[in-house]
């Protein structure tokens, strides 16, 4: 059933990225994975590494492999199943570049781990504070207490931790081993510490850690999220503890300054190093990766993945409309411009691009699980689509891809495109969507898929996002939208389109007035703008109404615009007649105005300035003229005129 549907209202925030909220879960959709297959939540910007576990080696203390660097008294022995094992009272992992050229600012740590020792919390809290899933960034090589103060200057570091006892904190050390205690961080950057296991983290158990640290303006942010599916999907990634930190806001009480610089202070610095690390417990680790991300938005969009998107300014566009789906929520900062579509999700943008409500009918039976059920029933309830297993269709098939041909058929259904003579492509002759993508083609929604000749459309290949932006920015600027499923319901005004949804174009049209619009549906605004009277109406648009009043004169006007025409005294010398035919006032009475005041002379009723020198034209700007010659004798005449009337009405009285 086709219907009209309320006007879309659009709401503009700053395009910040939305802040990430403690508790919540992604769903369980498509975005970004590593090379483990694990969920990523910011795109990758530059470095990546990996571990690799797969070849059984033991790492005593001081020894390395590549880039991964056994310090402390521990062991680290590779299974070559993929994990490895640490074990040892004081368990320290670098990873990083052993000349320090390369440096991690931005990182995302990702990484699974399991507590292998059978201990009760009440023994983990016994034991070092410091045990459990740990890990520290933007750091160098001076974790060593016997160092000097300036070796251990380069111990600085921002950690994140799930300490085996149960609870996730941050931590922030200024210089081995100064670290700002929790309870001094300032609650307005967020949170530092949480208890998320009561009972504590439980043993033999897959936990996913993932670290985030990346750089605002004069602001450090820390997020730290955990997996608790053992990385099934690539995780279902819950945000723990969040931590803005700026100036001021977090720093060791009572010590000032450390290594020549505040202890409040920001760690803005990247380091060499990042170090997984442990105390006594045995770990198990695997699925280790360290990315540096870009974590920044696109300016004026929430997105960060775009940028260099070649299709970013139809995003953008989409974006300020409110019609984006994001690709990775409940975060939403990413886009996936180059993901290929399901047609869940484009479902879920014809809905909001043509601000489609749920019909509340259920007539696909494979789309109960889908977040974007409703965006479906609505796009069928519209004939958008039909379903997906013809002749049945009782299958929407939200999870599979959409091919270029499909995307066509959706537009063509959905703005009731005109139909076309003419054959554009070249390889769509087979398919039966060349109808549509023809009409497509001719309404400049599509050019084209081999630029810059463009005479293939190729219809068998999927439709990314960013292309589909591409798309509906064209077709919601350039196609008139005749179809009730496109038109939002709003005030007729002229403007050839169906504005009110009720078929008719323009059908409003009334005579022009004053108001900077087009009323009588012409093309022009305004353009009936003539010369102000005293009519209570704007005449010549300038936004004031009966702004040139002037001096009364006997023409017939109420030049003064006081709601009385020829209020002053009319003589026989071609003046205005009295109203009554009596004396020179409506009322009978005598020579004085109504109210008993005199009737003063007026030199200059108007403006002044721009009444020229003609002794005849009065400058109020009326372009009246006097019968005689100039000013001064009409008043004369006047004056000799008036006493004589006066007695003679007084003696008939």
């Amino acid at each position: 059933m086709l219907r009209a549907v309320p006007a879309l209202v659009l709401v503009l925030s700053a395009c910040t990225a939305p802040e990430p909220t403690p508790g919540a879960h992604t769903e369980p959709l498509r975005s970004a994975r590593d090379s483990f297959g694990i969920r990523q939540i910011y795109p990758t910007s530059g470095d990546t590494w990996t571990a690799d576990f797969t070849r059984a080696r033991t790492l005593g203390p001081g020894d390395s492999v590549g880039d991964l660097w056994n310090r402390g008294n521990g062991t680290l022995r590779i299974v070559g199943d993929g994990t490895a094992i640490a074990s040892g009272s004081t368990q320290r992992h670098y990873i990083g570049d052993r000349s320090e050229r390369r440096q991690w600012g931005s990182l995302e740590l990702t990484y699974y781990a399991r507590r292998l020792d059978d201990l009760t919390r009440d023994e983990l809290l016994a034991g070092p504070s410091n045990a459990g899933i740990t890990a520290e960034v933007r750091t160098g090589d001076g974790h060593s207490s016997g160092a000097s103060a300036s070796r251990r200057c380069e111990g600085r570091a921002y950690g994140g931790s799930f300490r085996f006892y149960g609870h996730a904190s941050f931590a922030k050390e200024l210089q081995h081993p100064n670290y700002a205690p929790s309870s001094a961080a300032d609650s307005a950057g967020g949170d530092v510490r949480r208890n998320v296991w009561p009972s504590g983290v439980p043993r033999n158990t897959w936990i996913g850690f993932k670290l985030v640290v990346y750089d605002r303006p004069g602001q450090a942010v820390l997020e730290l999220y955990r997996d608790l599916s053992g990385g099934a999907g690539g995780g279902t990634w819950e945000l723990l503890i969040r931590y803005v930190d700026e100036p001021g806001r977090w720093g060791i009480p009572g010590t000032s300054s450390l290594c020549g610089m505040p202890t409040d202070r920001v760690i803005s610095e990247p380091g060499p190093y990042v170090i997984v690390r442990n105390e006594t417990t045995r770990v198990q680790y695997r699925d280790l990766t360290i990315r540096e991300i870009e974590a920044a938005p696109v300016a004026g969009s929430a997105y960060v993945d775009i940028g260099d998107s070649i299709f970013v300014d139809a995003i953008r566009w989409l974006e300020r409309r409110g019609d984006l789906v994001p690709c990775n929520p409940p975060w939403n900062t990413w886009f996936c411009p180059d993901d290929a579509l399901q047609r869940g999700e484009v479902a879920a943008f014809f809905a909001r691009a043509l601000d489609l409500s749920p019909p509340g009918g259920d007539r696909f039976r494979d789309d109960d699980t889908s977040p974007f059920e409703d965006d479906i029933e609505a796009i069928a309830e519209c004939g958008i689509s039909r379903g997906c297993n013809p002749p049945t269709n009782d299958r929407f098939c939200p999870d599979s891809p959409v091919t270029r041909g499909q995307m066509a058929a959706f537009f063509d259904r959905a703005f009731d495109l005109p139909s076309t003579g003419r054959d554009y492509f070249t390889d769509d002759d087979g398919s039966i969507f060349e109808p549509a993508i023809n009409r497509l083609a001719a309404a400049g929604i599509t050019l084209g898929c081999n630029p810059p000749t463009n005479d293939r459309f190729c219809p068998d290949d999927s439709v990314t996002r960013g292309q589909l932006a591409a798309f509906l920015k064209r077709a919601l600027e350039s196609v008139p939208p005749t179809s009730a499923c496109v038109c939002r319901a709003s005030a007729e005004v002229c403007n050839a389109l169906d504005d009110d949804c009720d078929g008719a174009v323009d059908e409003n049209a009334s005579a022009e007035v004053c108001g900077g619009g087009d009323d009588d549906c012409d093309g022009a605004v305004d353009e009936n703008a003539r010369p102000e009277t005293c009519d209570g109406t704007d005449e010549d648009c300038d936004g004031a109404v009966d702004e040139d009043d002037h001096a009364e004169s006997c023409n017939g006007i109420d030049d003064d615009c006081d709601g009385v025409v020829d209020e002053v005294s009319c003589a026989a010398d071609g003046g205005a007649p009295a109203v009554d035919g009596g004396g020179l006032t409506s009322d009978g009475g005598g020579s004085e105005p109504r109210d008993g005041g005199p009737i003063p002379p007026r030199r200059d009723a108007g403006r002044g300035t721009d009444a020229g020198d003609d002794p005849d034209t009065l400058s109020g700007g009326c372009g009246c003229r006097a019968a005689g010659g100039g000013r001064a004798p009409l008043l004369g005449l006047l004056a000799l005129v008036i006493p004589l009337l006066s007695r003679r009405r007084s003696s008939t009285a």
